[in-house]
C-alpha cells in the first residue's frame, strides 16, 4: 500500500489535497466557525497596531503584552480579516483566513496552534511585500546568496484578439520571508543525513544490547538500578531530570530505561519512529514536524514528503531539492516551540526544546532567530 497522505500542521492525518498548500489543522464563546471580525480602532493604542477585538485577545495570550519583535511584525501588517475556530488549523492567504482548529487541548496547545498559523500569516504577507519593496527585502536578505535572491524568467501565455501570445517576464515566485533562509535547511540536512544509516544502526544495536543484559523487568528495583547506572555514565546535552520532564510532557513513560533510550538518540543524533512515515513519540509533534520540514522527512515526521514536494523548489543541492513548503513549515514550528510567554505550564519544556533545536539544527534555528530579530527594524 502506498501512503499518499501526511500529517497536517496540527498532526491530524490527512490525504494531501492541492488546495491545502497554503494551509496547515469546538466552538467557543470567544469564536465561532463563522466569525468575520471587522478591524476597528481600539480605545487604547495596541502594541499590535490595528486589530479586531478577538484577534487582539489571542495575540496578547500568544505573544505577550510588552513590545517585542513579533508585536512589531504584527503591527506592520493589516488586521486579520477572518478568524475561525473549528476543524483543523490552517492559514489561507487568498482570503486572509486563520483557523485555530480544534485539535489541541488546553491554553498551551491552543496558543501553539495560533502562533504556528500566525507565523504563516506574517511570513506570507511580509514576503509578498518583497515583490515591490526592495528596501524591505534587503532588511531580511543579509548574507543570502544571489541564487536565492535572483528573479526567475518565466513565460506567460496571454490571449489578445483571439490570438495566444507568449511573453517572457522576470518574476520571483517566492512570496515568503522564510524562503530566504533555505540554505540553512540545506546545511542542517547535510549534517543530519551524513552517516545517518550508521548512526541509526549504532543506536539500535546499543539499546538492544542493554536490554538483553538487563535484569528481568519483574524485579523493578534491579531493573531501574541497572539503567540508572548506565544513565550516570552517559552525559548528553540534557540532564536526566530534563529528559524526564520532556518525556512526561509528551505523555511517554519516563523510567530509567526510557531516559537511557532517549539519551542514546541524542548521542547518535537520531529520531526513531516506530513505523516508516511516522514520528518519534518521545519527541513532541512540533519537534518532529520541525525536523521533518527541514530534511523533507528523511528524519522526523509530519506533513509527508509528498506534501513538501508539491511546493516550488528554491534551491537544489545535489539530488536534493528544498522547497518553499519546507521553509514555511520549519519557521512556523520554530515559532510555536519558542514563543508563547503567557503560558506557564510549558516553560520548562520550551527551554528543553530550544536546546534540542540548537543541537539538531543549529543553522536553521539561528537563521529563524535572525528573522525574528529583524522585526525590530520594521
Amino acid at each position: 500500500m502506498v501512503n499518499r497522505g501526511g500529517y497536517n500542521c496540527r498532526h491530524q492525518f490527512s490525504y494531501v489535497n492541492p488546495d491545502w498548500y497554503e494551509e496547515d489543522g469546538e466552538e467557543s464563546a470567544l469564536l465561532t466557525d463563522k466569525v468575520k471580525p471587522k478591524a476597528v480602532p481600539n480605545p487604547k493604542k495596541s502594541i499590535f497596531g490595528e486589530t479586531s477585538k478577538d484577534e487582539k485577545v489571542l495575540l496578547e495570550k500568544a505573544f505577550g503584552t510588552e513590545t517585542s519583535p513579533f508585536s512589531k511584525a504584527v503591527a506592520f501588517i493589516p488586521a486579520l480579516k477572518t478568524l475561525k475556530k473549528s476543524g483543523r488549523g490552517f492559514y489561507r492567504k487568498s482570503d486572509d483566513t486563520l483557523n485555530i482548529g480544534s485539535s489541541r487541548i488546553g491554553e498551551s496547545g491552543e496558543m501553539q496552534v495560533f502562533i504556528h498559523e500566525y507565523t504563516h500569516r506574517i511570513d506570507r504577507i511580509i514576503g509578498t511585500k518583497f515583490l515591490n519593496d526592495k528596501a524591505l527585502k534587503a532588511k531580511f536578505s543579509k548574507g543570502v546568496s544571489d541564487d536565492i535572491l535572483k528573479e526567475r524568467t518565466i513565460t506567460r501565455v496571454e490571449t489578445f484578439g483571439g490570438r495566444e501570445i507568449k511573453r517572457t517576464v522576470q518574476a520571483n515566485p517566492f512570496v515568503s520571508i522564510s524562503h530566504l533562509k533555505v540554505q540553512s535547511l540545506a546545511d542542517d540536512t547535510i549534517e543530519l543525513t551524513t552517516g545517518l544509516k550508521k548512526r541509526k544502526l549504532a543506536f539500535t544495536n546499543e539499546f538492544k544490547k542493554t536490554l538483553d543484559n538487563a535484569p528481568n523487568m519483574s524485579d523493578v528495583a534491579k531493573h531501574e538500578a541497572y539503567f540508572q547506572k548506565l544513565n550516570d555514565n552517559l552525559k548528553v546535552i540534557l540532564t536526566d531530570n530534563e529528559i524526564k520532564t520532556y518525556l512526561t510532557a509528551n505523555a511517554r513513560s519516563s523510567g530509567q530505561a526510557q531516559i537511557y533510550q532517549f539519551k542514546l538518540k541524542l548521542k547518535n543524533k537520531v529520531l526513531e519512529p516506530r513505523y516508516v512515515g511516522g514520528y518519534d513519540r518521545q519527541f513532541s509533534l512540533d519537534f518532529n514536524d520541525y525536523i521533518g520540514a527541514i530534511t523533507k522527512e528523511t528524519i522526523g515526521g509530519g506533513h509527508g514528503k509528498f506534501y513538501y514536494s508539491k511546493y516550488r523548489t528554491i534551491i537544489r543541492d545535489g539530488k536534493r531539492t528544498f522547497t518553499e513548503g519546507q521553509t514555511l513549515e520549519a519557521w512556523a514550528n520554530h515559532s510555536a516551540m519558542t514563543m508563547n510567554p503567557r503560558v506557564i505550564d510549558n516553560k520548562a519544556v520550551k527551554e528543553i526544546e530550544r536546546k534540542l533545536m540548537k543541537y539538531f539544527t543549529p543553522n536553521t534555528t539561528k537563521a529563524f532567530d535572525d528573522v525574528v530579530n529583524n522585526f525590530n527594524n520594521l
